[in-house]
Parts: structure tokens; sequence; C-alpha cells
């Protein structure tokens, strides 16, 4: 992702460093915008620059979203090897 830059390993200590800075920052859901991204010197695109591509990312965004309204799953994980691990809520508390 940083191979580019001129000492990539630099760069990428640097983001890290970024990325683990709490302040602010103390919920696991906490999101970074893109913004935030690129001033902590993350090299991302805006996805509304490439339509067909921001259609398939809503595709898979929408799949998710479907499949956690009409199921009882709480986390879905897909990895490169076509493997999936589904949690599933398993009672009430």
């Amino acid at each position: 992702m940083l191979a580019t830059e001129l000492d990539p390993h630099s760069a990428a200590e640097t983001v890290v460093s970024k990325l683990m800075d709490y302040a602010g920052t103390t919920e696991h859901s906490h999101h970074f915008l893109m913004g935030k991204s690129t001033e902590i010197g993350l090299p991302v695109e805006a996805i509304e620059g490439d339509q067909r591509f921001q259609e398939g990312i809503l595709s898979v965004h929408h799949w998710y979203m479907t499949s956690f309204a009409r199921s009882n799953s709480l986390k879905i994980i897909d990895n490169s090897n076509d493997e999936t691990w589904i949690v599933n809520l398993t009672g009430q508390a």
C-alpha cells in the first residue's frame, strides 16, 4: 500500500502510530473518514470516482445488510480462501 513512498517502512510506521493513537478514538467502532485517512498518510481514493466500482461495493454492502436483517447473525467474516465464519445470536440476555 505504501510501496511507492520514498521510505515505505517509515511511512508505514507513521501510519500505524497514528492509527494506534487512541486519543479521541477510544471506541472500537470509530471510523476514519477520507479526510482524516489521507491526513495520517493512508493512500485512499474516493469510490465515487469509479461508478462501476462503487456499485460493486454497494452491492456487497447491501447483501450483508440484508443477511443481517433476515437472520440472527451478529458477525460474518469471509476470507480470500473462500472460507466463511458466521457468529449467530444464540439466546436472549
